[in-house]
């Protein structure tokens, strides 16, 4: 068995001599801006803050991004209603105005104050072609600086386009500007989170935006610098003086922004092109959904429509008639509601949620407004079959018992109100009540 002092050599030769990071630098120290500038292929900019680099580039309208040109993608961006019912705006944003397209590059993935962001990219659309304004942070105390560059860019500007960015970029910013003691430039400016309407758009497991370069737009990125990786390589910027480490961050913030720009303007198209175009019926009930929330209830129909008498899959044909029978449903069109329901359960694969709704509202329907308690029976057992919440059970066999007790009286359970808005809800002898009412589908 070895001496303790043989176990300590042996550990010590196998840590290595690996020297140990060196400090960041502070805020106040020397950096040579001129030459990181020039090693990013940028220029230094000054205001009243201090100084910052500014790393511009474009790309041109004629130029292929994927399945269509970045001129295409700035037309179909040109139309501000769809991008209104892409946003769940109030209010369509100013023709003249444009839209800033923010992505930001940070110190860690996970925000809180100490997330500082060190690269701000903001893309645009002009005269056809698209830019991008990289701001990068050449020391932490040249924060402000880079903050009142992207303050008069954002002032100018009509709505904020981003990917996550409720959830992460705009609460960072929020952060920042306020540790800075300078206004929020966004104020009342729209913002349209593209991530929230992606995941109806195209229903796929991965929404990252690199999962949806590839599925939608058929681009692939070679020799892409992970985003795990990223405030890694800022650090280093920092302890070592060297920015070329930096280079492929600012690459993978300009790819990110030109999908971000041609990914909401194929959205944009979508949108305008409604039911009459060649979206799947998957995207059309997506399309009547983002109808629905901005208010055109006609187009909305008009979609869900298509996707319940397309081809699609069962399950989405199943979610298409679904809404109809909402829709119908809130309109007091209670025999055709029953008629969407009804066509859903024909449907040879219904998902268990959306057949156990339809079961319910069809045993509510006949028992209260058809009259027909046998019906009832029939849909309110079909409704137990494959439910598993233990309360909701516990409601359909409350049903159960209660038309069984009027079948055994004669009686055909009339409605004594008379009122034609009137929404049954089964009562429990507590007062408490069970909650038949159909839902809304997510």
């Amino acid at each position: 068995m070895p001496d303790l002092s043989r176990v300590r050599e042996i550990l010590k030769s196998a840590r290595g001599t690996r020297p140990a990071p060196g400090p960041i630098a502070p805020p106040g120290a020397r950096v040579d801006l001129d030459a990181v500038a020039a090693r990013l292929g940028g220029e230094l900019g000054e205001n009243e803050a201090g100084r910052y680099i500014l790393v511009r580039s474009r790309y041109p309208g004629e130029r292929r991004y994927g399945r269509g040109s970045i001129a295409d993608a700035g037309a179909d961006l040109t139309d501000g209603e769809a991008f209104r019912v892409l946003g769940g705006l109030a209010r369509t944003p100013p023709d003249d105005g444009r839209a800033l397209f923010i992505d930001l590059e940070t110190t860690g993935l996970s925000g809180g104050a100490g997330t500082v962001a060190f690269l701000i990219g903001v893309g645009f659309f002009g005269g056809g072609d698209f830019h991008l304004n990289q701001y990068v942070l050449p020391s932490l105390g040249a924060e402000r600086a880079v903050l009142a560059a992207v303050d008069r860019l954002v002032r100018s500007s009509s709505a904020l386009v981003t990917f996550n960015g409720k959830s992460f970029d705009v609460p960072v910013m929020e952060t920042r500007w306020t540790m800075g003691r300078m206004p929020l430039p966004w104020g009342e400016l729209a913002h349209v989170d593209l991530l929230h309407p992606a995941r109806r758009l195209w229903r796929r497991r991965n929404c990252r935006l690199t999962a949806l370069e590839v599925d939608v737009l058929g681009v692939r990125r070679d020799g892409d610098v992970p985003g795990s990786e990223i405030p890694a390589r800022y650090i280093g910027y920092l302890r070592r003086g060297d920015p070329m480490p930096l280079c492929p961050v600012l690459e993978h913030n300009r790819l990110d922004l030109v999908s971000l720009a041609v990914l909401t303007a194929r959205a944009c198209r979508l949108i305008a092109e409604g039911p009459q175009g060649d979206a799947g019926a998957a995207q059309q009930v997506a399309l009547g959904v983002l109808y629905e929330r901005a208010g055109r209830g006609s187009d909305a129909a008009a979609c869900y429509r298509a996707a319940a008498e397309g081809p699609g899959a069962d399950g989405v044909r199943a979610e298409a008639m679904q809404w109809l029978a909402l829709r119908s449903r809130r309109a007091h069109q209670h025999d055709l509601a029953a008629t969407w329901w009804e066509r859903v359960l024909a449907l040879p694969a219904v998902p268990d949620r959306i057949g156990r709704e339809a079961a319910e509202a069809l045993a509510i329907h006949h028992e209260y407004r058809a009259r027909d308690l046998i019906r009832a029976s029939t849909f309110a057992r079909r409704a137990l079959q494959n439910e598993r919440d233990p309360r909701r059970r516990d409601a359909v066999q409350h049903r159960l018992a209660r038309l069984d007790r009027k079948r055994r009286r004669g009686g055909l359970g009339l409605r004594m109100d008379g009122g034609a808005g009137f929404e049954p809800r089964d009562a429990r002898p507590d007062g408490s009540r069970t909650g038949w009412g159909a839902r809304r589908p997510v």
